[in-house]
């Protein structure tokens, strides 16, 4: 089990000190500090090394109900004796599910980030809906005065092709009318050359 870790907290119970005595040892290199993102460890085989150094008489040591080590002979109602190996082995599953803890706090954490991000984006959705109903709205009020629009130049037109119509038939009938004051007036002038004198009709010729 050379590759045990636990967290200062766990290994500060094993060894019968506190958190901050268990930072100074790091920071002095009597337990080296082990690095897992931004959590720190410390290795069981050095924990278990430093509490050996710091119990006297092993086959009398005990364990008190606050986690401290102390020697036998100070049993009192608060004392429970544990095999070293069980401690051991809890202290290992303490710092498992300390570690677990930690990667669910971070997972939980990650979880909630995604649901306000999906909440976000929901709201980004909803707007966005509510500007297209918008748009096609406008574009439903567009099309409906293109159609007004389409009508009234299809009226025009209508109205200009009737216009143009009559004015044809204007210069037609202003081509008739002047075709026939041509006629009257060669005919009137048909009409005098014929009042005259014989001899002034030749002359005139």
């Amino acid at each position: 089990m050379q590759d045990e870790k636990v967290t200062i907290k766990v290994a500060a119970k094993a060894i019968g000190v506190t958190p901050k005595t268990v930072h100074q040892w790091l920071r002095i290199g009597t337990l080296t500090r082990v690095k897992e993102g931004n959590r720190t460890y410390i290795l069981m085989d050095e924990v278990r090394a430093l509490r050996q150094n710091r119990v006297t008489n092993p086959k009398s040591e005990v364990i008190t109900s606050e986690g401290k080590i102390e020697p036998s002979n100070n049993l009192g109602n608060n004392i429970v004796p544990i095999d070293r190996e069980h401690y051991e082995g809890l202290l290992i599953r303490l710092g498992q599910l300390e570690a677990n803890q930690q990667l669910l706090l971070e997972y939980r954490a990650g979880i909630e980030s995604r649901d306000k991000a999906l909440e976000q984006a929901k709201g980004n959705i909803s707007a966005q809906a509510q500007e297209l109903a918008t748009v096609k709205t406008a574009l439903t009020t567009n099309s409906a005065e293109l159609d007004q629009a389409r009508a009234v130049i299809s009226k025009a037109r209508s109205e200009l092709e009737k216009m143009v119509e009559l004015k044809q038939e204007s210069e037609q009938k202003a081509k008739d009318l002047l075709d026939k004051q041509v006629e009257i007036d060669r005919l009137r002038a048909e009409n005098t050359r014929l009042k005259l004198p014989f001899w002034r009709r030749w002359l005139k010729k």
